[in-house]
């Protein structure tokens, strides 16, 4: 049912430039008491540069965006240089080619290319529930009402948002092929066709579900009641150059988890907001709202604070990765497979 027409219309909406990957901003300046001292760095660690790709501005990043503003990863001796891909299938295309040494990306898309011979490994959780909503349109009112209308989706019609989307549709009755998924890009790209009605819905994520929601579009759903346990966001590494820079790439990951661990601190909120705020481009009020969400609604799945795998939630996104075909027929590779947590175990130490 997708439509060239629907495609075309949607390119002009979303962002110019959208398919190359833009190195992000300097991050924050942290206050002088959240600062490391001289006393907490590791002041013998060589300088090592991290390459890591995300998607795009969103929440679900935080504890990233903190451990950098915080200074944690420069106490590791981690310079850690941030390249927006715009889409879960090009930062693994970057991660394999080498041109990233980490990815923080939906976990799908690291599992169905492990299943293809990719020599990849999850080592990391920094977002342990579905932390998506599903947004319409002015008007529409419920799931039911978007049969024959259009939905926008990520690059691929295989992707973890579309799996999650197909499922979030049957639970409430509606089959694939009663809507028409027109491919968009990521969710900045998502929340701007929903809002200009180019399409009927989407499923968002944060700030821009938030957002959206602030100008009054109706949520349908949340995807992490309909879901249950899942392994959103993973940090993904190939494996060949892990095991190369081993070293660095635990530094890297204990600089990643103190991030995840204070934003957990209540007194630290006004510092997380403005980090947030500095990250994402977004209001006061949206991110009072998405840190509501993530740290009083979602305590503890929004932003796991030992940023840990959950390992029932990544056998669920294995079996709906085997449910729409992303295997192409090969039996689904099991979670021992796709993950490797010795250098989570390391830096947790």
């Amino acid at each position: 049912m997708r439509t060239w027409l629907a495609s075309l219309l949607l390119v002009a909406l979303t962002v110019g430039g959208c398919a190359s990957p833009a190195a992000s901003p300097a991050g924050p300046e942290p206050p002088s008491a959240a600062r490391p001292t001289a006393s907490d760095a590791v002041l013998t660690l060589p300088e090592a540069t991290v390459q890591v790709g995300l998607i795009a501005p969103l929440a679900g990043y935080w504890g990233i965006y903190a451990a950098d503003a915080l200074g944690l990863f420069a106490r590791e001796g981690v310079k850690n240089e941030i390249v927006y891909t715009r889409s879960p299938a090009q930062s693994v295309t970057l991660l394999a080619s080498g041109d990233l040494h980490v990815a923080v990306n939906t976990a799908d898309n690291a599992i169905i290319a492990i299943s293809k011979g990719a020599d990849l490994a999850i080592v990391a959780g920094p977002q342990a529930a579905a932390m998506y909503t599903l947004i319409a349109a002015p008007g529409i009112q419920s799931v039911p009402e978007l049969r024959g209308k259009g939905i926008a989706i990520n690059n691929s019609v295989r992707d973890g948002i579309a799996n999650m989307l197909r499922r979030a549709l049957r639970h409430y009755g509606v089959g694939e092929d009663e809507v028409d998924l027109v491919m968009v890009g990521g969710t900045p790209e998502r929340y701007t066709a929903v809002k200009n009605g180019a399409v009927a819905a989407s499923i968002l994520t944060q700030p821009q579900d938030v957002m959206a929601m602030a100008e009054g579009l109706p949520r349908l759903a949340t995807l992490a009641d309909v879901l249950g346990d899942w392994q959103n966001l993973a940090a993904i590494v190939n494996r060949s150059w892990a095991q190369a820079h081993t070293e660095v790439l635990v530094r890297w990951l204990r600089g990643f988890i103190a991030g995840q661990a204070w934003l957990q601190d209540p007194a630290n909120r006004d510092e997380a907001v403005r980090i947030l705020r500095a990250a994402t481009q977004t209001s006061e009020e949206i991110a009072q709202r998405t840190y509501a969400l993530y740290f009083e609604e979602r305590a503890g799945q929004a932003i796991p604070p030992d940023g840990a795998v959950n390992l029932a939630g990544l056998r669920n996104v294995i079996a709906s990765i085997e449910e729409s075909g992303n295997f192409d027929g090969a039996p689904p590779p099991p979670v021992e497979r796709v993950v490797d947590l010795t250098y989570w175990e390391q830096a947790r130490r």
